[in-house]
């Protein structure tokens, strides 16, 4: 039976239980942080996961089955011991006729995706000055080279937004996890799904800078191809190949795992 969990492990029935962001100032109706939980917790009742993500789901992962949820669900990146998890919205895991599945969902109003990589290098320079034991450089290495297998970004990947790398990483990490505990290790898939909130706060210009910054980041993974008009809602793209560091693996080695990227849209009044 399907149950969303907070991190203690306490069920989630109602909107209260849902872990709130650390900064309560995002906790708003018509933003994505409220607007996501009340999405789980009222329209759908903390009950089964929603149609529109098994509609988005089953053609590709026949059988799925869902086993549970975590909202605010962290997952440790590279390199190993480093600070900082990737935060999750939403944390989702469960099998498929041929392995286990995992869904981590980042949930958007029309709140940007941050800092490019080509600023998140900037920073991570200038923290190093400052404080020599940040570890800030080394984590833009080690997670380029999970996707890309370079240390350095080239022209061609500055401009793309560092939280979808972050979230694109952390993904196939918590997918080798999820598939390690489900006894299914050699066929755990990742899903990133961009959950997009419209209301009447959300402002046309910024969803559309939203939409090109994640086509951009999409389009860069190799061997992933969208649409020449862009992404469409509702589908799955790729599989990207995430390659998991061997620390973050039982077996020791590099794992590669297949991420498949997706955005629904819902529309609130």
């Amino acid at each position: 039976m399907f149950r969303l969990i907070n991190a203690e492990g306490s069920y989630i029935t109602k909107l209260d239980d849902w872990p709130k962001p650390k900064k309560m100032s995002q906790w708003k109706d018509g933003r994505s942080a409220k607007e996501f939980a009340r999405f789980f917790t009222e329209t759908h009742s903390c009950g089964p996961v929603p149609s529109v993500y098994l509609e988005l789901l089953e053609r590709d992962f026949p059988g799925i089955e869902f086993q549970g949820g975590q909202p605010e669900c962290s997952t440790s990146l590279p390199p190993k011991g480093s600070s900082g998890p990737r935060m999750h919205d939403l944390h989702l895991w469960g099998t498929w006729n041929s392995g286990s599945v995992t869904v981590c969902v980042e949930a958007k109003a029309d709140e940007p995706f941050k800092e490019t990589i080509c600023q998140y290098k900037t920073k991570a320079k200038k923290e190093l000055k400052s404080n020599p034991q940040s570890d800030m450089k080394d984590r833009l290495g080690s997670l380029l080279e999970c996707v890309w297998r370079v240390k350095q970004p080239s022209d061609s990947l500055t401009d793309l937004r560092y939280q979808l790398l972050h979230a694109l990483v952390g993904t196939g990490i918590q997918a080798i996890s999820d598939a390690e505990k489900s006894g299914k290790v050699a066929r755990g898939t990742g899903v990133l799904l961009n959950h997009v909130f419209e209301t009447n706060k959300t402002k046309r210009g910024k969803l559309e800078k939203n939409k090109r910054d994640l086509e951009r980041f999409t389009r860069a993974l190799p061997n992933v191809t969208i649409p020449a008009a862009g992404i469409v809602p509702g589908e799955l793209y790729g599989p990207a190949i995430v390659y998991v560091p061997g620390d973050f693996a039982i077996s020791g080695k590099t794992t590669l795992v297949s991420v498949y990227l997706a955005k629904l849209i819902t529309v609130l009044d």
